[in-house]
């Protein structure tokens, strides 16, 4: 059997790490924990995507009154500090939402 070599090739481009998915752990009675998948996107100098890849997960649990910093998804600064009641306030409502309008049902 013959092994096949082949020339490594060296990009210009960028990568950065990024939530693909999240998941709320909302148990009766505990306090609500997120788990988000994490990947890896690596594009050349054109933008083009050449590789997705899963890299693992980041969890947080919210504690109740907690304050978290609020910031701009486009540039990361800081827009405010929020407190973690806001967040859970947030996901009941589009819940409640979702399923007043039946959304995506």
């Amino acid at each position: 059997m013959a092994l096949v070599e082949e020339k490594a090739v060296t990009i210009t481009g960028k990568q950065w790490i990024r939530a693909s998915a999240v998941t709320i752990y909302n148990d009766y009675g505990e306090i609500p924990k997120f788990v988000w998948q994490l990947e890896r996107i690596t594009q050349d100098s054109t933008g083009k995507t050449i590789l997705k890849e899963n890299v693992g997960q980041q969890t947080f649990q919210i504690e109740p009154g907690q304050t978290i910093p609020l910031l701009n998804p486009e540039t990361g600064e800081k827009i405010r500090d929020a407190i973690s009641d806001e967040l859970y306030a947030f996901m009941f409502s589009a819940f409640a939402y979702a399923r007043q309008n039946k959304v995506n049902s």
